[in-house]
């Protein structure tokens, strides 16, 4: 398991540190160092002497507080995440906003009246305008 300091495990099994000392120099408990060169006691060792580890009002008064600290955090995301998909709503909404404007524009036919559109256009040829009066 885990190897903690010597203070963490009297607060955690609510002993005192003389105590573990006391163990850790009889031999009832065996010790391990720890990364920082100091003295420390593995878990396991402690809850082969100790017993289960025993919830004092410190250490649930530490957990309250970090699952309020995770529950701000998970707030505070949601309402990020739900600002973040209120902005994407307003883009989408944008978008499609001027592409319902672009086909207004492209279905738009300028109205032709029936007389104009039966009526073909006279060519204008070279021959025709030399043949039409001058004055």
């Amino acid at each position: 398991m885990a190897v903690i300091t010597i203070t963490e495990a009297a607060k955690r099994w609510k002993v005192g540190r003389a105590t573990i000392y006391r163990k850790l120099d009889a031999g009832e408990l065996s010790g391990s160092d720890l990364p920082d060169g100091g003295r420390g006691v593995d878990t396991s060792e402690l809850q082969r002497v100790f017993g289960l580890i025993r919830f004092t009002d410190a250490l649930t008064d530490d957990l309250r507080q970090a699952a309020d600290a995770v529950k701000v955090t998970a707030d505070e995301v949601l309402r990020r995440e739900n600002e973040h998909l209120r902005a994407l709503l307003e883009v989408k909404n944008e978008h499609i906003e001027s592409l319902k404007q672009a086909m207004r524009l492209l279905e738009h036919r300028p109205a032709v009246d029936q007389d104009q559109a039966e009526q073909p256009k006279e060519r204008l040829t070279l021959w025709r305008l030399l043949k039409a009066p001058l004055w």
